[in-house]
């Protein structure tokens, strides 16, 4: 069975049971991301409102427990975890979409890379901004709120990773 019919069996309804949408206003999402600038420049210069997010405690206990930043960015480490950096159901056109936005917010030339050591602004991006961003839009997306919306929404990302392939390919 090719992927896109299995989507068509099994990922739509999953993601009608779940709530996660077949269709999205991909028009309105630089605007979206361009809302959340100042939370995002906050997770970028403020290590201790860094320090809870759970993508970069993600990439620097990878890189902990690896030893070291090169073997976590080896091409088989980044391809076997490269699904955890994605977008959840926003899919790969949804983090092209995002990614560019974050490069216009967060050039990686105009940005000091000691508060994100031991990453680089491409790799902070990639890493941390891309699927902060989309756990920030999954939050609007749910009208989620409380103490627990965040790990909900990081639950949710991880959760329809693979729809979001599938259903939103560039």
């Amino acid at each position: 069975v090719c992927s896109r019919h299995n989507m068509e069996l099994e990922g739509i309804p999953k993601a009608r049971k779940h709530g996660w949408p077949t269709s999205i206003q991909w028009e309105e999402l630089p605007d979206r991301v361009q809302k959340m600038e100042k939370e995002l420049n906050d997770l970028v210069n403020n290590p201790r409102i860094r320090n809870l997010s759970e993508f970069w405690n993600r990439i620097t206990g990878q890189i902990a427990e690896k030893g070291s930043l090169s073997t976590v960015f080896s091409s088989k480490n980044q391809f076997a975890s490269f699904d955890r950096a994605l977008t959840g159901y926003y899919g790969s056109l949804g983090y092209g979409i995002i990614y560019s936005k974050l490069l216009q917010l967060f050039p990686p030339n105009n940005n000091t890379n000691a508060n994100i050591s031991p990453l680089d602004m491409n790799m902070f991006l990639i890493w941390v901004l891309v699927p902060e961003t989309a756990v920030r839009l999954i939050i609007e997306d749910q009208q989620l709120s409380g103490p627990d919306c965040m790990a909900i929404a990081v639950n949710i990302l991880d959760e329809s990773s693979q729809y979001g392939m599938a259903m939103f390919p560039e």
